[in-house]
């Protein structure tokens, strides 16, 4: 409908600017005023207009801003230059949206000159910042850091609730994404998790845990109920897992009832510990056992050394390839089963406990693989009963 309405002089304009200057003074300091406009009225600097209808800027070519807010005022705190407010509950208060299908354009960019500046800052009471991309190959939220000390994206949460409060945390809602990607040059660290002091990263690391607060501080935690806690992989001559420390232990492992550090190979050894001076394996257990080697085929536990011994025990040792046996009296003979499976390559050492008389000595020792058993022979009848020893190594 066309607009039939008399012009107003430029003196009836002053005068309503005039009148209109006075509401505004009387009105609460600052506070705008909230003005029913109808759809289609213009936006009136200083004033909130409610619409029913979404008010719309657009620029159909050119480089240029279509909407600009800017708080020249530099002694004033947590003051906006462009304020959004949402009350739906799915209502977002600020969004952006880059509409280009093929374009790295962002949605929302926030630049921040000043040092210890903030490009984009997000408060809630449950969601400080959402970021989502719908796009293929999309980036939900991107944070980027020109200064050699500053930070890309900073996440904060001011709530003490364990369990519940997440400075950052990335979602997924299909299987196979991931949920947060760190990703750093060549001589980085890709990402990085302390508590206490910052710590000081070593050069090309993936993912780097850190605390120093305590000796009951972990660095990287990780639990599962019957799955893996925690899990290293190497695909060519590298190592899955790593540990290392100056005065402690490298690696240390515990368990309630399972097994504290175990290790498995195809080929390789399972669990290999090297050392310049001490140890390079240690297993410790107060009433249990504290090393334990298992082997299908190969060798369980090899000990190798090549000036020094190669194995070295200080206290009792107990072999299940050990037995011990008795010959009986008037006999010069005794077939016993061997306590582990023979070969013909097998070796077994047998030691006379008692005196069978006389100059009567061991004569030989037959073994059998096909029954397991291992037969001691005198070199005359025994005049008593005497026991023996035995200790087969294969």
């Amino acid at each position: 409908m066309p607009d039939t309405t008399a012009p107003r002089s430029r003196r009836s304009l002053l005068a309503a600017a005039g009148a209109g200057a006075a509401g505004l003074a009387a009105a609460s300091l600052g506070k705008p005023v909230r003005t029913l406009a109808n759809n289609g009225d213009a936006v009136v600097a200083g004033t909130t207009t409610t619409a029913t209808s979404p008010t719309t800027v657009a620029i159909e070519t050119g480089s240029f801003i279509v909407l600009a807010g800017i708080n020249n005022d530099e002694s004033a705190d947590s003051i906006a230059a462009i304020y959004g407010e949402a009350h739906g509950t799915h209502s977002n208060g600020v969004e952006g949206y880059s509409a280009h299908p093929t374009s790295v354009v962002a949605g929302v960019v926030g630049t921040a000159n000043g040092s210890g500046g903030i490009g984009v800052k997000g408060v809630g009471g449950s969601m400080g910042m959402s970021a989502m991309a719908t796009g293929s190959g999309g980036t939900g939220l991107l944070g980027h850091a020109t200064a050699a000390s500053g930070i890309g994206v900073s996440g904060y949460a001011g709530t003490l609730d364990p369990g519940l409060a997440f400075g950052v945390k990335g979602e997924i809602a299909g299987s196979g994404g991931i949920a947060v990607v760190g990703q750093a040059p060549a001589g980085s660290t890709g990402v990085l998790g302390f508590t206490g002091e910052f710590p000081t990263c070593p050069p090309e690391v993936g993912v780097m845990g850190s605390s120093a607060e305590s000796t009951f501080s972990v660095g990287v935690y990780g639990e599962t109920m019957d799955g893996t806690g925690v899990y290293g992989y190497a695909q060519g001559t590298g190592q899955g897992v790593v540990g290392q420390g100056d005065l402690g232990a490298g690696v240390h492992g515990t368990s309630n009832s399972g097994i504290g550090v175990f290790g498995e190979s195809s080929s390789m050894a399972g669990v290999r510990g090297s050392s310049n001076t001490g140890p390079g394996l240690s297993g410790e257990s107060t009433s249990g056992t504290g090393v334990k080697a298992l082997s299908g085929s190969g060798a369980a536990l090899r000990a190798e050394a090549g000036t020094g011994r190669a194995i070295e025990a200080i206290g009792r040792v107990a072999f299940a390839s050990a037995g011990r046996g008795t010959i009986a009296k008037g006999t010069r003979s005794k077939t016993i089963p061997s306590p582990v499976a023979l070969t013909t390559g097998s070796t077994v050492l047998v030691t006379l406990m008692g005196n069978p008389g006389g100059t009567i000595v061991v004569q030989r020792v037959a073994i059998s693989p096909t029954a397991k058993t291992i037969t001691v022979y005198l070199t005359g009848v025994a005049a008593a009963a005497t026991s023996f020893s035995f200790f087969v190594i294969d």
